[in-house]
């Protein structure tokens, strides 16, 4: 997320809405978040899948969770 934002930072489009006067919290608002919230969902879909994964892998050699234990229980 860090890389991202320091990337769009330095773009045409953001230093042009800066040179026009807009604000810091308007120029990530309408610049910079749109921007970075992509990588951040591709991010999410592979730290997501990974859990699922390694979910499976623990239950296919037997240390996952119980059977007997419902999902929505704690």
């Amino acid at each position: 997320m860090r890389s991202v934002v320091l990337l769009t930072r330095e773009l045409a489009f953001v230093e042009a809405a800066v040179a026009f006067g807009s604000g810091d919290f308007k120029v990530i608002r309408r610049h910079i978040l749109p921007s970075a919230v992509a990588p951040v969902i591709v991010q999410a879909t592979f730290i997501v899948a990974a859990a699922i994964l390694s979910e499976a892998a623990l239950s296919f050699l037997g240390i996952g969770v119980p059977p007997e234990i419902p999902i929505g229980a704690t």
